[in-house]
């Protein structure tokens, strides 16, 4: 099932926890927390969700919930997603640390 297009809270979890915003249109996802922004798209095969995303570092010293410290990548998560929220997971590439992203839907894009 397809996303409901909106704004949504997710929480980042790998090691320790970060929380995001992250804004879904269409096929497309963007977003962003205290020191990453992403961009990217949202692929669906049957009950199974893909989403490839594009990270880049906002914040001097970023590191990421797995430990890294890469300021720009490519991130690719799959799993779960019904009409109000999602469970994502996957590794990040320069550590294989595994992240698991959780999000729930808080609003309509016009607000």
């Amino acid at each position: 099932m397809a996303l409901r297009d909106g704004f949504y809270r997710v929480r980042f979890s790998a090691g320790i926890a970060n929380w995001g915003l992250v804004v879904v249109e269409g096929m497309t996802v963007r977003g962003g927390d205290n020191q990453y922004l992403f961009s990217g798209v949202i692929r669906e095969e049957g009950a199974l969700s893909m989403v490839t995303l594009r990270v880049l570092a906002h914040a001097i010293h970023a590191v990421t919930t797995g430990g890294s410290s890469s300021k720009n990548f490519e991130l690719t998560l799959t799993g779960s997603a019904s009409n109000h929220s999602f469970e994502l997971s996957g590794p990040f590439p320069e550590t294989s640390t595994p992240i698991v992203v959780h999000g729930n839907w808080l609003a309509n894009l016009d607000l």
